[in-house]
């Protein structure tokens, strides 16, 4: 459909401490600003884990504290 992603796919809000600014990564194909995120890999226990993954590879950012903050199902035909 598209080229839709169909796969479990994970989005990860990377905060400062403070609150006041957020981590972007510039998506190459799109050359749109995207949350960091992507695909589950074999090694991700779950959404979670894979979405700490993604926000390491992709901002480079270790987090001091992560707060998982829920999970949000597939939507079929969106």
């Amino acid at each position: 459909q598209g080229g839709a992603h169909l796969q479990p796919h994970e989005v990860a809000l990377v905060v400062d401490a403070a609150g006041s600014a957020t981590a972007l990564v510039l998506h190459g194909k799109a050359r749109q600003w995207f949350q960091p995120g992507g695909h589950l890999e074999a090694q991700d226990a779950d959404l979670a884990a894979g979405a700490l993954r993604e926000a390491r590879e992709e901002t480079g950012l270790s987090a001091s504290e992560w707060t998982p903050l829920g999970e949000m199902s597939a939507l079929k035909g969106v």
